[in-house]
């Protein structure tokens, strides 16, 4: 699913909201740049949305999740951006009561539009007997701290990220996050399904998060930029699936396999000092306060080459956990589950699947 979109389309309007500027300290100019600014409801007490006025009321901005107030959730949904955004625009527009053309909104539907973040999420099976907080914790003790992991500050998740302007992906408990009231998610499940089947909704989508991993990548505008995908053109259903698997290979979740499994891999090194270098990682020790820079480069190189071991990046660990095979495609939930078929309103873009 996407779970959050960050979006700027060309389109002249007056301008709307409360006025923001940023001014220098002690000066009495005008403001180095100014801006407005409103939060937006699609539906009376739904999830609300960002919206703001820029350059002179030439462009606008839309970001948040585009699920919660098109379906009242974010619990699952679609991958097609495209379609999310071009819904999102058309209805925040008719809410400010902007008016557009027909080959406006087709062209937005088409994606000539630009995107600073997008956030991808995946749902992936949490197998029998394992606890989310068991899975969350041997991740952060196995993870190589090139990957710089951590503890969220709010509920009960972790953040991976190798570099500071890349990529993060983000897994947390998504049944906590449901049940907290201040983030009022019955009520915006009901704004959109209606109070008939919010209840019945409710319990599926309580029910899907407690069995469930929830994976979501966030891409910054760095990222987007470097790679070509900052036009809504470039995003079909295959760059969101792209984007997303070739981020999760790089955290190597295939590395974590227990020590006992590897012995048999490490003892057909016959090669003495990359043997002793397998060993010192082995026993936990960090090869960067050990060895020059060069020397690590070219042990780290053939040694991934005989044993697909990277001693940089990867933990020797002493318990096992099929992270691999958790965060796996073979794993993976699917964007609607059968149920949601029973109540459409809270399954936005299954209509364009079928």
């Amino acid at each position: 699913m996407i779970d959050l979109l960050d979006m700027t389309i060309l389109h002249p309007h007056e301008q709307f909201g409360n006025e923001r500027g940023k001014r220098y300290e002690n000066s009495d100019a005008g403001p180095v740049f100014s801006r407005y600014s409103k939060k937006v409801m699609l539906q009376p007490r739904g999830a609300f949305i960002d919206v703001m006025s820029l350059h002179a009321g030439t462009a606008i901005q839309i970001r948040g999740c585009p699920l919660k107030p098109l379906q009242g959730h974010n619990s699952f949904g679609s991958n097609d951006v495209c379609l999310l955004c071009g819904t999102l625009i058309c209805a925040v527009l008719d809410v400010l009561k902007i008016t557009y053309t027909e080959e406006q909104r087709a062209a937005w539907f088409a994606g000539e539009f630009d995107l600073s973040e997008i956030h991808i999420t995946q749902r992936f099976g949490l197998p029998d007997g394992m606890e989310q907080k068991q899975f969350y914790r041997h991740i952060l003790r196995n993870t190589s701290w090139e990957f710089r992991p951590g503890c969220l500050n709010e509920g009960t998740g972790i953040r991976l990220g190798k570099h500071q302007n890349g990529p993060v992906l983000v897994m947390y408990d998504k049944a906590q996050e449901l049940t907290d009231r201040r983030t009022r998610s019955f009520r915006h499940l009901q704004a959109v399904v209606g109070e008939a089947d919010a209840a019945k909704v409710w319990k599926g989508l309580t029910t899907i998060a407690s069995n469930s991993i929830r994976a979501e990548l966030k891409v910054p505008k760095e990222h987007l930029t470097r790679n070509g995908l900052i036009r809504g053109t470039n995003w079909t259903r295959k760059t969101v699936d792209d984007v997303y698997w070739q981020e999760m290979e790089k955290l190597r979740f295939d590395s974590h396999v227990p020590l006992n499994t590897l012995r048999p891999v490490i003892n057909r090194v016959l090669d003495r000092p990359l043997r002793h270098a397998l060993e010192l990682w082995a026993s936990g020790r960090e090869l960067r306060t050990i060895y020059p820079a060069s020397s690590l480069a070219r042990c780290r190189s053939r040694i991934r080459t005989m044993t697909g071991i990277d001693v940089v990046d990867d933990v020797p660990m002493e318990t096992a956990l099929p992270v691999a095979s958790i965060l796996s495609r073979e794993n993976l939930r699917p964007e609607f589950p059968k149920w949601s078929h029973r109540y459409p309103a809270c399954a936005f873009g299954l209509d364009v699947q079928l």
